[in-house]
C-alpha cells in the first residue's frame, strides 16, 4: 500500500537458484565454495490478508573471488655436489587471507632458469628441484598460482633459487722450488702444460693441464684415502711428485 513491507503482512515462500537462496524472513543465503559472478534470483511475496495479491521481483546477488596472493619466496640454499629439493614454494602462498591448500589452486611455473649446467625445475607440488653438477649461482623462477574455483583470480610472483658450489675440489700450482722449502714463494717460475695425474693407492684416477700460470684443479673428487699428486713434465716425461699422500672429506675443497 506504498509504504514498507511490514514482514508478517507477506508471506515469502523460500525459493533456491544455483548456489543462492532467497529464505523466508527475506534474507539471502550463498552456498560456501560459490564460484565469482552475478547472481539473479526472483521471488515472490503475497498479501496475508488477499492471499492472490502477489509481485514478484529479482534479486541479484554478486559473489567476488577471494584475494590471492603469491609471495617471494627465497628457500634456503641447495648445494650443487649432490643437488636437492626446496619447500614448496606455496608454503608462504595466502588465499582469502588464509595459508593456500595445495588443492585449492593449481600453480603454472614460468620460464624454468637456464644454467650453463645441470637444471632447475619447479615440481607440481610447489617444491623445486637442483640436479647435481648445476652451476652455481642465484636463479629467478617465476611461477603463478589461479584459484581452482575461480580460475582468472591468480597471482604471479618470483621464486629465487640460490644454489651454491660444495663439490669436492682439488687445486694446486705446479712451480719450481728454488729455495727447495716445499712451498710456493713469491717470485718463483710457474709451469704451464704440465700433465696432473690425482692419483689414488698407485692408480691414475684423474688427469688434467696445469694452465699457463701453473693452476690445476680437479673438481668432484671422490671421497677417499690414499691420494697423491704427479706432474710430468712436457719436454721430458719426468715425473715430479707432491707433497706425499692425503685424503679427501665430503665437500672438503684444498
Amino acid at each position: 500500500n506504498g509504504s514498507p513491507v511490514n514482514p508478517a503482512a507477506v508471506t515469502l515462500v523460500p525459493v533456491t537458484t544455483g548456489p543462492v537462496t532467497v529464505n523466508a524472513d527475506g534474507t539471502v543465503t550463498v552456498a560456501p565454495n560459490t564460484p565469482a559472478g552475478s547472481y539473479p534470483v526472483t521471488y515472490q511475496i503475497c498479501e496475508v490478508i488477499n492471499p492472490a495479491n502477489c509481485d514478484t521481483a529479482i534479486v541479484t546477488i554478486t559473489v567476488n573471488a577471494a584475494a590471492i596472493a603469491a609471495v617471494t619466496d627465497t628457500p634456503p640454499a641447495i648445494g650443487n655436489a649432490a643437488g636437492g629439493t626446496t619447500a614448496s614454494v606455496l608454503g608462504n602462498d595466502t588465499l582469502n587471507g588464509a595459508p593456500v591448500v595445495p588443492a585449492s589452486v593449481a600453480l603454472t611455473p614460468g620460464t624454468a632458469p637456464a644454467p650453463a649446467a645441470g637444471s632447475i625445475t619447479m615440481n607440481p607440488d610447489g617444491t623445486v628441484t637442483i640436479a647435481p653438477g648445476t652451476t652455481a649461482g642465484t636463479y629467478i623462477y617465476p611461477y603463478t598460482i589461479c584459484e581452482v574455483l575461480n580460475p582468472a583470480n591468480c597471482s604471479t610472483v618470483d621464486a629465487t633459487i640460490t644454489v651454491i658450489d660444495d663439490r669436492t675440489r682439488l687445486s694446486g700450482v705446479v712451480f719450481d722450488d728454488e729455495n727447495s722449502n716445499g712451498n710456493f714463494d713469491s717470485g718463483e717460475p710457474v709451469e704451464g702444460g704440465y700433465t696432473i695425474q690425482l692419483v689414488q693407492n698407485g692408480v691414475v684416477v684423474a688427469t688434467t693441464v696445469s694452465n699457463p700460470d701453473g693452476s690445476y684443479e680437479f673438481v668432484d673428487v671422490p671421497v677417499g684415502t690414499g691420494y697423491s699428486i704427479a706432474a710430468i713434465d712436457p719436454a721430458t716425461g719426468a715425473v715430479v711428485s707432491g707433497e706425499g699422500t692425503f685424503d679427501v672429506a665430503a665437500g672438503e675443497q684444498i
